[in-house]
């Protein structure tokens, strides 16, 4: 059934032209952003700031960098998954794939299976990436690509983080375009913007406990890492976002239960 459901996805996308261009960008984006800093490490004015950024470019720290400047693209695969499942409402193929046959659960754990299978892609590419620039500054060895896979399991939770909240959000209004909106006031404003005031507020760090924010506390800002102090320990993030991460799956399979198929 896996594999059915699988190649049911597979022929909905592989002939979406909107999926590989998204994808592009995300892989050309993600490369850029670190090939920013690669460049300024170069062109560094000083050897003070030189020396800095050069240790970046060595395990294990290329892998937090590239995990931290990768993050920022996850918006784009948020896009892409809002896209693919908000064209089967607007097109009513998931009321004729239930119909056919497809339980509503076998529906929703499809659409999960694209957020696991966008998560493996963007982490494979974050894998990819730490060892080229690794390489690059002449930093890689074996030793270190493998201690630097702990980075690339939190990028991988951070990721599932994110576009599980663009499901929910996607299973809630059913359009592209106002899901897309929602997604990303949420990601970029409303927790930051709710954290900042119930720390200013209350002196609490329970703003690092949002969704996202706990996920991307995992792959904190290695350039500027006392920027916050009041982040949790990486050992609670993973716990806190796996919770997370439970609690929307089963979020999803209630309201696809609950939806009217019309």
């Amino acid at each position: 059934m896996l594999q059915k459901l699988m190649a049911l996805e597979w022929m909905k996308m592989r002939k979406y032209k909107a999926f590989w261009i998204m994808l592009g960008l995300f892989v050309l984006g993600f490369f850029g952003l670190v090939y920013i800093m690669y460049a300024i490490n170069n062109e560094a004015p000083t050897e003070m700031i030189g020396s800095f950024l050069d240790s970046f470019f060595r395990y294990p720290r290329i892998a937090r960098l590239t995990a931290y400047m990768g993050s920022y693209m996850f918006i784009v695969l948020g896009i892409v998954l809002i896209t693919q499942i908000a064209n089967e409402f607007s097109y009513r193929t998931h009321r004729q794939n239930i119909i056919d046959g497809l339980s509503r659960t076998q529906f929703i754990n499809a659409k999960w299976q694209i957020v696991v299978l966008l998560s493996v892609f963007a982490t494979l590419v974050h894998v990819g990436f730490t060892a080229l620039y690794a390489l690059m500054g002449d930093g890689g060895t074996v030793s270190g690509f493998v201690s630097s896979l702990k980075y690339s399991l939190f990028f991988f939770l951070d990721s599932l983080s994110w576009l599980s909240v663009a499901l929910i959000i996607t299973l809630w209004v059913k359009r592209s375009g106002l899901a897309i909106t929602l997604f990303m006031v949420y990601a970029l404003v409303v927790e930051n913007s709710l954290a900042f005031g119930i720390k200013r507020s209350f002196e609490s760090n329970l703003g690092e406990y949002f969704p996202i924010n706990v996920a991307d506390n995992l792959n904190p800002n290695v350039l500027a890492p006392f920027v916050n102090n009041s982040r949790p320990t990486e050992e609670i993030a993973v716990a806190v976002t796996c919770v997370y991460l439970v609690a929307f799956y089963i979020i999803s399979r209630r309201m696809i239960k609950r939806m009217d198929l019309k």
